[in-house]
C-alpha cells in the first residue's frame, strides 16, 4: 500500500508521518516532536546526497536520538569500587553463589560453540570472538539486535528464510 502524496515538499512531506510513528511507539509526543526536528536540523546541515533519501534518513535519524534519550534517563549513578565506604561494600551472604557461577560458566562454554552473543539477565552482555576485533563486532551486533527487538515492542517479527539469507549473502 503506497502513501498518499502531499502536496508537502522535501522533508515537510514527511514530518506528520514522522511524528506520528515516533509517538505511537513512544507515547510522547514531545519526545517524538523534539527527535523529529533534531533530525530535520541534521537533514538540513548534510549534503545534497542525503536530502535524496530524507524519508528514511529523518526517520533513522529520529529513532537514534530517542533511543539516545532513553539511554541516558535510563542511565542509573555508578560508584567505582574503590571510593565505596565501608559500610557500601557488597556483601556475599550467599554460599552457594560460585557453584551456580561456576555453573553459568559452564553452560555458556557448552553454547559458546552455536551462538556469538549473550545478554544475562542481571549481568549483561557476554560475547565470544576468536579475536578481540570479533567479539567487539559480535558486541555492536548484539547492541543493534537489542535496539532492534526495543524499536519494534509487540509486534510481530518475520524471519528471514533460510533462501532469504542466502540470497542476501551472494549479493
Amino acid at each position: 500500500m503506497s502513501r498518499p502524496s502531499s502536496p508537502r515538499t522535501g522533508w515537510l512531506a514527511y514530518y506528520d508521518e514522522l511524528v506520528g510513528v515516533w509517538s505511537r511507539r513512544t507515547g510522547n509526543r514531545h519526545d517524538a516532536e523534539d527527535a523529529a526536528h533534531d533530525a530535520i536540523e541534521r537533514l538540513l546541515k548534510a549534503d545534497a546526497s542525503v536530502a535524496l533519501k530524507a524519508r528514511g534518513y529523518l526517520f533513522q535519524a529520529a529513532g537514534h536520538r530517542l533511543i539516545d534519550r532513553w539511554r541516558r534517563q535510563d542511565r542509573a549513578e555508578h560508584i567505582p569500587l574503590d571510593q565505596l565506604g565501608e559500610a557500601d561494600q557488597l556483601i556475599l551472604d550467599d554460599p552457594d553463589a560460585p557453584v551456580r557461577a561456576s555453573r553459568l560458566a559452564d553452560d555458556l562454554a557448552n553454547l559458546a560453540s552455536r551462538y556469538n552473543a549473550f545478554l544475562l539477565a542481571n549481568h549483561g552482555p557476554v560475547v565470544v570472538g576468536k579475536s578481540l576485533r570479533e567479539a567487539a563486532n559480535n558486541t555492536e551486533e548484539l547492541e543493534e539486535t537489542a535496539r532492534l527487538m526495543f524499536t519494534l515492542g509487540d509486534r510481530s517479527i518475520r524471519y528471514l528464510t533460510d533462501s532469504e539469507v542466502a540470497e542476501l549473502r551472494n549479493v
